[in-house]
């Protein structure tokens, strides 16, 4: 019946800001210069090995006569085992991914941010290209808001330490060095850059990296196309997740200070801090939020004081519509989410009676740079008031909630 049956094999997929310049090179820079590049491993090549496995049966013309009915009933095994393969293969998480679809809040589901501070990143000094398609500016420099070319509008520049048992920093293409579980396009398709043939590992191991979040998600550098740190467009904010997450944080309790609905002209945005928001660390001293560090702790959320292992600082751009409020003398976007003392509620600054409207954020604040944090335990606590806030996650990313209808 089957004289050579193919069961295709899974594919797991490995997963300081300052003035933006347009100007096409920094002499300063060291990783991402074009004349400056680390030696690659001695050893290291990398290919990519797809497997398929082959499942053999006799065929008829095996079955000597009188064993007709053994052949078929062995068959019939062989599609009852092949139905289940695929049926269980289609329910397998992808846990090698950095993330998955829905896999956190804020930002949405490509990416994912799985596991804490590794991931697709760049090297400082890489030169991102404009949409003016002259212009360069090295990705540590570039400013949230900024319009890069095929990627659209930046709407975050992600800051992070690099995670050195996991993240090998390769060369590609001899002038690009990003990591390995980077996606990159190649023919018309993504795949990690790990697994190009144009890709050399390297010993190099710089402190810090960067990524974008664009509209369009893609980052070309040096004519190569590259994801941002999402990957794909699944990543819509909607306030029933929102809702959800909320329910979450406050263990199911209901806050009657809360819509169920929005109005239909409103969308759910990002929480964000206003540049010189002060942060608790976990030695009891403060910093302002642009100058936190990957790699920093923070005070933590519980009562304890654990460490708070800082992941990522995120320079984000906020759309001129947002509105913008004062909870208690700290400056914050409306969608940032709060823990109110009065009554042990989290929730979004612009449903809080502590919160005063300031206006829009173009008619406020315009020219104001806003961030946020990723953070171990998904919280961030500022100096003086001693206020809890949530972090861009918010929750963590492979809550089932994600998973779960709307």
């Amino acid at each position: 019946i089957f004289n050579h049956l193919i069961l295709p094999g899974m594919q797991n997929k490995n997963s300081s800001f300052t003035s933006a310049t347009s100007q096409e090179s920094n002499p300063t820079l060291t990783l991402g210069s074009p004349n400056v590049h680390p030696e690659p491993a001695n050893d290291a090549t990398k290919s990519s090995v797809k497997q398929q496995q082959h499942v053999r049966t006799r065929g008829p013309s095996s079955c000597p006569p009188g064993h007709v009915i053994c052949c078929v009933v062995f068959a019939a095994a062989i599609i009852a085992i092949i139905i289940w393969a695929i049926f269980t293969s289609d329910g397998i998480d992808d846990g090698g991914s950095r993330g998955g679809g829905g896999g956190f809040l804020r930002g949405g589901g490509g990416g994912g941010r799985g596991g804490g501070g590794g991931g697709s990143c760049f090297p400082a000094g890489e030169l991102v290209l404009l949409a003016d398609l002259s212009s360069k500016v090295p990705i540590d420099q570039l400013q949230a808001g900024s319009v890069i070319h095929d990627g659209g509008r930046v709407t975050a520049v992600m800051k992070l330490a690099l995670n050195r048992e996991e993240d090998t920093l390769y060369r590609y293409d001899d002038s690009v060095f990003v990591t390995g579980s980077h996606l990159v396009e190649e023919y018309g398709t993504m795949l990690p850059v790990g697994e190009s043939d144009l890709a050399v590992p390297t010993e190099a191991t710089p402190p810090f990296v960067y990524n974008l979040i664009s509209s369009n998600h893609k980052v070309v550098i040096n004519s190569t196309t590259f994801a941002d740190w999402e990957e794909w467009e699944d990543c819509e904010q909607t306030w029933a997740l929102e809702h959800k997450v909320l329910r979450r944080l406050n263990d199911g309790r209901v806050d009657h200070s809360v819509p169920t609905n929005l109005p239909a002209d409103e969308a759910v945005g990002e929480g964000a801090f206003q540049t010189g928001t002060p942060i608790l660390l976990h030695d009891g001293s403060s910093v302002q939020i642009q100058d936190v560090t990957p790699g920093d702790q923070l005070y933590s959320g519980d009562d304890d004081n654990t460490k708070n292992r800082v992941f990522a600082v995120m320079q984000l751009w906020i759309p001129a519509e947002t509105m913008i409020y004062s909870y208690k003398n700290l400056t914050v976007t409306e969608w940032t989410i709060v823990l109110d003392e009065e009554d042990g509620l989290w929730r979004n600054v612009k449903y809080s009676a502590n919160a005063t409207v300031l206006g829009r954020q173009a008619d406020t604040s315009g020219t104001s740079t806003w961030y946020q944090l990723w953070t171990a335990d998904h919280t961030i606590r500022v100096v003086e008031t001693g206020t809890l806030f949530a972090d861009y996650h918010v929750i963590d990313e492979n809550d089932p909630i994600f998973f779960e209808e709307l």
